[in-house]
């Protein structure tokens, strides 16, 4: 029989406070997994960004060939409103692959934890001792698994 304990952290400190609480409290944890969780990114955010800056960036780009052309007989065709319009959708495209990517966004401060913690103990009996060495070493939240036959 085995049980799991995870306690959630908000600075990777806390955490490693607490593997040292349990190690000295004499506790046995076959296993300590610490994962970090990474700062989360509006996607929606960045595609909008890269679709508006790359349309921008096109449109721009299509008015001026067509100033620095000064050809008459290419100015005076009629299609030739089709240049920066082309260029701003081709860019958007480009814009909407980049903004894909989460680049545009940055990263925002969120309100989750920075740390997770999960301890794998082979004792059941331990975890009412274990969730309070977590709470005390500043755990967020408790939670606990088990136990479970093996």
């Amino acid at each position: 029989m085995f049980a799991e304990v995870f306690g959630v952290f908000s600075t990777p400190s806390q955490a490693e406070s607490a593997v040292n609480r349990i190690k000295s409290a004499g506790i046995p944890a076959s296993d300590i997994l610490v994962v970090p969780v990474e700062p989360e990114r509006d996607m929606a955010l960045s595609i909008k960004r890269g679709v508006l800056w790359g349309g921008i960036l096109g449109a721009l780009m299509g008015v001026a060939i067509i100033l620095y052309s000064a050809s008459p007989a290419f100015n005076h065709w009629g299609g030739i409103v089709s240049i920066p319009i082309t260029g701003a959708f081709g860019w958007a495209l480009y814009g909407w692959i980049l903004g894909g990517t989460g680049l545009l966004a940055g990263s925002r401060k969120t309100t989750k934890a920075e740390t997770v913690l999960s301890f794998q103990l082979e004792n059941p009996d331990e975890l009412g001792k274990v969730e309070t060495v977590l709470k005390e070493a500043g755990a967020s939240g408790v939670r606990t698994l088990g136990p479970i036959a093996a």
